[in-house]
């Protein structure tokens, strides 16, 4: 029996959670040194399952043979920012502020508007949702003053599509007026494009770990 396509997008969640389990355990068992992992070879398999928008954090049009290029990364298009109090279980110390994006695998928590500041200038995933959504730094002011609820933001779909479809026609690319290259069709349409086209899973906090701990020292 052919597996519907949200058996599919199952099956391949429960792979790369698999393999994020995995790769945890080594850490518990090596020991985390701090050092940035390099990404070309920690992420050697890549996998299909378009189930959610992808874009290109060089802000370039797609260009695929049949893999996607590593600067891609898939997204709902929707973060969060969250204030937890003392006393509160998802509390890191100094950290009050939790990010929630979906760039990155992994649980981001800042001080504050300095700290989120840092890894926008250092991390190009949260550079990406800096310039690219509509973040405004006055909701760390608005999460603190309602504990625990999360706050939304949004990918600007409209101003980002449209700069990927100018740059596509000046070069000359055609993307088929689909700037975040997925789209729904037949499922055996589909299935023929999971196959032909491949994508890397995007990255996890560890790969950023040592940038992450320097920007720590910075703000102690």
């Amino acid at each position: 029996m052919t597996k519907s396509m949200s058996d599919k997008v199952h099956d391949a969640a429960c792979v790369e959670l698999s393999l994020y389990n995995e790769k945890k355990n080594r850490r518990k068992v090596n020991g985390n040194k701090g050092i940035q992992r390099d990404r070309n070879s920690a992420k050697s398999m890549p996998v299909s399952a378009f189930y959610n928008k992808i874009v290109r954090l060089s802000e370039e049009p797609i260009i695929v043979d049949n893999v996607l290029p590593r600067d891609c990364r898939m997204t709902n298009g929707w973060f969060t920012i969250t204030y937890n109090p003392s006393g509160s279980p998802k509390l890191v110390k100094g950290k009050p502020y939790t990010i929630g994006q979906d760039l990155i695998h992994g649980r981001f928590c800042v001080s504050g508007v300095k700290h989120w500041k840092a890894l926008c200038e250092r991390i190009p995933e949260f550079a990406f949702i800096k310039k690219w959504s509509n973040f405004d730094t006055g909701l760390f002011a608005l999460a603190k003053q309602h504990p625990g609820v999360a706050f939304g933001f949004n990918l600007n779909w409209v101003g980002y599509a449209t700069m990927i479809e100018k740059k596509a026609e000046e070069m000359g690319i055609d993307i088929d007026h689909k700037p975040f290259f997925v789209y729904k069709t037949k499922k055996e349409e589909m299935e023929k494009l999971e196959e032909k086209y491949k994508m890397y899973p995007n990255p996890t906090k560890e790969d950023y770990q040592s940038v992450l701990d320097e920007i720590d020292k910075e703000m102690k």
